[in-house]
């Protein structure tokens, strides 16, 4: 493809999740949490619905939900918070890294 032009294609792939999508014919969902841990709607409807599945007889939900009496103790509430918890931990280990790459920089301190 041409991006000046926007003229031409690419090439189909077979990426990360062709097995899932064409040969298990699985349903792909996209989960979309933002660096402060917010979530897309899309996020919390696929959580629900998997909370209602769980319901259905002769299933049985393998999580630990948390001891501490103020953690969550259902479904969606606990895994919402453990993707909101990872984006904010990724998000914060990344803004670490790019302060110790600043001050390496600025004090010409070899990296790596």
């Amino acid at each position: 493809m041409d991006h000046n032009t926007g003229i031409g294609c690419v090439m189909e792939t077979q990426g990360d999740y062709y097995d899932a999508i064409h040969v298990k014919q699985s349903k792909v969902v996209l989960v979309l949490v933002e660096s402060l841990g917010g979530a897309a709607p899309d996020t919390v409807a696929a959580l629900e619905l998997l909370a209602t599945r769980l319901k259905a007889p002769g299933v049985k939900d393998g999580t630990h939900y948390s001891y501490a009496r103020s953690g969550p103790k259902s479904f969606v509430p606990f895994h919402l918070l453990q993707l909101s918890k990872a984006a904010v931990a990724f998000n914060a280990r990344a803004i670490n890294t790019a302060i110790i790459t600043l001050k390496q920089t600025a004090c010409h301190c070899p990296t790596g």
